[in-house]
């Protein structure tokens, strides 16, 4: 039993304080992307606190605020306007969100900030932000996002809160990126973001992977077949 206990210690002081998972995603991890990515336009997100991790800072506890940011990537130019909605459900209320009428600009957090959550290739682009608190009752094991993505495992090791989301009214060739800090106010009340899922900790809805190059050499050397057996044809 002290094995056990000493071994689920270790690992949980591994794993990130705060993460984010995607019911039935999976991880990408090509280097401009590098976190869990859903397969469909409907999916449940997970936001999960891990209050043994290494990297918690001794002011976030249980009962604090956190947040989300929702923010459409590819990055877009202030001013930028039709191009749909997303829709997000914290289980009590649907939230409608017009892209970009319904967003800021910039990178988060909206409060005023002496830290943010830099641009890690995402931001300046527009977001939407929203706080929540995890819910004691909500639990499950110990688990690495980037090792083990897809959904919870049971047990009762972090918590977590589950979000239902919608982003099939975004317009074609735009996703939404998901990152879940932890704000704290100094006396000034500004706010620091002093601890947030790492990048590849972060979620994304998912978009359609670019052909590989050999695919792409496939393709084209078939197109040329086609055209030249065509040729023949119409000769004979």
């Amino acid at each position: 039993m002290t094995v056990a206990c000493l071994f689920w210690a270790a690992s949980a002081l591994a794993i990130p304080t705060l993460q984010l998972d995607i019911s039935g995603g999976v991880y990408d991890d090509a280097p401009d992307v590098e976190n869990v990515v859903s397969t469909g336009d409907n999916f449940t997100l997970y936001t999960l606190l891990n209050l043994a991790g290494d990297d918690k800072p001794s002011a976030v506890s249980l009962g604090d605020k956190f947040y989300i940011s929702m923010a459409v990537t590819p990055k877009l130019a202030e001013g930028s306007d039709g191009l749909g909605s997303f829709s997000f459900f914290d289980g009590s209320a649907i939230y409608e969100i017009d892209v970009t009428a319904d967003m800021d600009y910039g990178t988060p957090p909206l409060a005023e900030a002496f830290k943010d959550l830099g641009p890690h290739g995402i931001f300046d682009t527009y977001y939407y932000e929203f706080e929540f608190a995890f819910d004691p009752a909500l639990q499950c094991a110990a688990y690495n996002v980037a090792d083990n993505p897809g959904g919870l495992v049971e047990g009762s090791d972090f918590y977590y809160r589950a979000f239902d989301v919608d982003v099939s009214g975004l317009a074609e060739g735009y996703e939404i990126h998901f990152d879940l800090y932890h704000l704290d106010f100094l006396k000034n009340g500004k706010g620091v973001v002093d601890v947030a899922a790492p990048f590849s900790h972060d979620a994304q809805s998912g978009a359609i992977p670019a052909p590989e190059p050999s695919t792409l050499l496939l393709l084209g050397a078939g197109l040329v077949g086609l055209g030249a057996y065509r040729r023949r044809r119409g000769k004979g």
